[in-house]
C-alpha cells in the first residue's frame, strides 16, 4: 500500500516535464548492440530519476501550498521567508543530483 502511494506521487505535472528523466534516443537503443548490463543500469538511472522529479513535484506543491497559507494570513511572513528558503535549497539539491544522473547516462 504504502508502495503504491510513493508511485502516485512519483507523477510530474506536465508543466515540469523538463524535471523528468530524458527518454533513451530509440534509434541509439536499437543502433548499438547494447548489453543487459547496460540496459538495466539505465533503467536503474530513470528510476533514480523519477523519484527526484517526484521529489521536486512535491516541494512545489508544498510551496504552493504556503503561498495559499500566506495569501489567507493563516502563515507569517518570517516563518514563509523560512520554508521558501529552505524548499528552494532542497530543490537545487535535488536539480543538481538530477542533473549529475543524466551526464552519468
Amino acid at each position: 500500500a504504502k508502495i503504491a502511494e510513493i508511485d502516485k506521487l512519483k507523477a510530474v505535472p506536465s508543466n515540469c516535464a523538463l524535471v523528468q528523466a530524458p527518454t533513451l534516443n530509440p534509434e541509439l537503443k536499437a543502433g548499438i548492440n547494447l548489453s543487459d548490463y547496460v540496459i538495466k543500469r539505465d533503467q536503474q538511472f530513470v528510476t533514480w530519476q523519477t523519484l527526484v522529479a517526484g521529489s521536486l513535484t512535491e516541494i512545489g506543491r508544498a510551496i504552493s501550498a504556503a503561498l495559499q497559507l500566506k495569501k489567507r494570513m493563516q502563515i507569517s511572513t518570517i516563518d514563509m521567508t523560512g520554508l521558501i528558503s529552505q524548499c528552494s535549497s532542497a530543490s537545487q539539491i535535488l536539480l543538481h543530483l538530477q542533473h549529475t544522473i543524466s551526464t552519468t547516462r
